[in-house]
């Protein structure tokens, strides 16, 4: 950040243009001048870095100074949003410029901060808020709103961009009050780009002549260090030509060691890019700097990585769609790290919703936002994505992506909509997870099989038939299990399944469905008694207790109540406690019915689509040849459907499709660790 000279000599300056001249205390009490510091990220609680050489001010000059800090977080994570560290030293600052200019209307206030606390400071004045009137000098240093060429920038990097640079010149209105100090390579006030670079505007493309060939551009030279490959980031204006020269020109063994390097003066390179500008470039840099830590250099700053992910180009960042995975595998890692797993929800949901062409779209970066999303228990952001049915894939757009992907992302999706209790949406993600096609299911298959049937109790009372296409073999796996003796006693059998609950309470934990099976034995009163209404047309309370398994009437009240105020059960209940059950009224609507008709029909034609592009693959037509001729006869060989990867891998090579049952859990929940109890409690 800035150096401590520079800090001298703004704060120099402060004194000289504001307590050269003796200026008499005001009669009320208040002292001539009040300085409102906001400390730098990271920075204990007070004035921070400047607090020394505001002492020296203070106790240097003639008039009477008062002082304070502003109280806030001062935090590098979270430091954006409505309720980041930022905008809350924002509101603080603001709180106390105005409570002080009330109180000392003819105090002198001036307003400085360092780092974050510039950024605090600049955005505060250029508010306008109650009590900058009273505002005789901003001094900021290292702002990471800084605009360049702002007429009061001072320093060395006065044509450069801070990493969040305020819009439409706010702070140029009060020019004769501010010094605002930033240094060239500061990576927060002088973000990009490099000023002694040529700018290079992209030309208008300008149409082939008559008769000639169209013109590919060629692949630029090849670099020979990061300062030859930040050279053309900086200048290149084709995008494919540019990632063809990052993915290609260096050798692949120390492609990432050498773009994780500082450059040749260690200067940071990502201070001098521009996310929206060098793309492709930042997103290189950034997905090696976080997955080589024998580089040697730090960690990219958190700001920076939330930047990215909040404003990157996604037509540059499909250029290069493994390094979109590996950034999103290594923010998680560097959250995880920071022992604060919580700080990468946001810019893994600002990457996931903005990096595929519509909401579609599977990636494989989808699976990592969920996993990290469950970990963490934060469900609620999750939701925006898994409102969207995901009904597309394209491997150009996540060559990476696996079927442990595509049954990661519906098994978690399935785990966090039943946390929210959103049994319904829940059933089917577990129900997709476990009906996708294979030679021989996948463990997480089973899993997400077991949590899928408990879910079906809670919501229903009952289990429903799965899908005709999934793999048999689930089935018989589930019946010879403590589970199926669950489902089989629910919902009368409350004893029974409270044997169940005790006798395999180590499996059940170990398995993270405890939590599920408690509110299926909970509910399990609820259902028995909605049995009872395809049976009787009228029981007294007692005779309801009994068979639900509810000693007290008044409870038995107070259940039925509830499930008529549900709509789970049409009954009334007479003076005497006697119970009369009627059907149910119907529970849809005609616009509703025909929302569903017009999603069936939808559904229909993409359907239609896709047989029809079956057809005419050429890919797919291969590997039903090979499965007829094979037949799955050659023990080492076997066939992989796995999104259109090669038709044929040996088992050695670690394809994912198994033959025997013992390699049905070759795909676990591995890895998926969380607390289950405060998950399905």
């Amino acid at each position: 950040m800035l150096s401590s000279k520079a800090i001298f000599i703004a704060l120099t300056t402060l004194a000289v243009s504001i307590f050269a001249n003796p200026i008499p205390a005001p009669s009320t009490g208040c002292a001539a001048v009040h300085i409102i510091t906001a400390r730098g990220s990271s920075e204990p609680p007070g004035e921070g870095t400047i607090g020394a050489i505001v002492d020296d001010v203070v106790s240097s000059s003639k008039q009477t100074v008062s002082r304070e800090a502003v109280v806030y977080p001062a935090t590098v994570i979270n430091y954006l949003g409505p309720l980041g560290s930022q905008a809350q030293g924002v509101a603080a600052m603001k709180a106390r410029l105005a409570a002080k200019a009330s109180a000392c209307p003819d105090t002198k206030i001036v307003l400085t901060g360092y780092s974050q606390g510039a950024h605090v400071a600049g955005d505060v004045l250029a508010s306008k808020a109650g009590g900058t009137a009273n505002v005789a000098a901003l001094i900021l240093m290292g702002d990471p709103g800084h605009v360049r060429g702002e007429s009061f920038q001072k320093g060395t990097a006065n044509m450069s961009n801070g990493l969040f640079p305020r819009s439409n010149n706010a702070l140029e209105p009060f020019a004769s009050k501010i010094n605002s100090f930033c240094d060239f390579g500061d990576p927060f006030c002088a973000a990009s780009p490099l000023p002694f670079l040529p700018s290079h505007p992209t030309q208008p493309t300008q149409p082939n002549p008559p008769n000639h060939p169209t013109q590919t551009m060629a692949p630029q030279p090849a670099p020979e260090s990061l300062d030859s490959i930040l050279t053309q980031i900086t200048t290149s204006n084709s995008p494919g030509a540019l990632n063809h020269t990052l993915r290609n020109a260096l050798p692949k063994e120390s492609r990432d060691t050498i773009l994780a390097s500082a450059l040749a003066s260690g200067q940071d390179p990502l201070s001098v890019l521009d996310v929206r500008e060098n793309t492709l470039g930042v997103l290189y840099i950034l997905a090696a700097r976080l997955n080589t830590p024998s580089a040697g250099t730090p960690p990219p700053p958190w700001p920076l990585i939330q930047a990215f992910c909040r404003s990157f180009i996604p037509e540059q960042a499909r250029l290069a769609p493994d390094r979109v995975t590996a950034l999103a595998k290594g923010i998680a890692s560097l959250a995880a790290s920071m022992s604060n797993p919580k700080a990468a929800v946001q810019p893994l949901s600002d990457l996931v919703q903005r990096y595929p062409p519509d909401a579609s779209y599977l990636t494989a970066l989808h699976p990592i936002f969920a996993l990290t999303c469950v970990k963490t228990h934060t469900f609620p952001a999750l939701l925006p994505v898994l409102s969207t049915p995901i009904t597309s894939i394209d491997l150009t757009l996540a060559p990476d992506l696996t079927y442990g992907d595509n049954l990661s992302y519906h098994y978690l999706g399935g785990v966090a909509l039943a946390a929210l209790k959103s049994w319904r949406a829940a059933e089917e993600f577990f129900e997709i997870a476990v009906s996708a096609p294979g030679v021989v299911p996948a463990a997480l298959q089973l899993e997400a099989l077991k949590k899928l049937r408990i879910v079906q109790l809670i919501a229903g009372g009952k289990v429903n038939p799965l899908p005709k296409y999934t793999h048999p073999l689930l089935g018989r796996l589930l019946k010879n299990s403590p589970y199926n003796a669950f489902i089989n006693a629910y919902p009368n059998n409350v004893g029974v399944l409270a044997d169940i609950m005790q006798r395999e309470a180590q499996l059940f934990a170990t398995e993270k469905n405890t939590g599920l099976l408690q509110q299926a034995v909970a509910r399990a009163p609820r259902w028995a008694l909605k049995k009872l209404t395809a049976t009787y047309v009228t029981l007294g309370l007692g005779d309801i207790g009994r068979a639900v398994g509810i000693e007290a009437e008044e409870d038995v009240r107070a259940l039925l109540l509830s499930m008529i105020e549900a709509g789970d059960i049409a009954a009334q209940m007479s003076a005497d406690g006697t119970v009369t059950f009627s059907d149910p009224a119907p529970r849809f609507t005609k616009a509703q019915v025909d929302a569903v008709l017009a999603d069936v029909q939808g559904q229909a034609a993409a359907l239609g689509e896709l047989e029809r592009e079956m057809g005419r693959s050429k890919e797919f037509l291969g590997k039903v040849r090979t499965y007829a001729v094979l037949g799955w006869a050659d023990p080492d060989l076997e066939f992989d459907f796995a999104f259109g990867e090669q038709a044929v891998k040996s088992r050695e090579e670690g394809a994912w499709i198994g033959q025997t049952e013992e390699e049905v859990f070759s795909m676990s929940a591995a890895g998926m660790q969380w607390a289950e109890d405060a998950v399905f409690t």
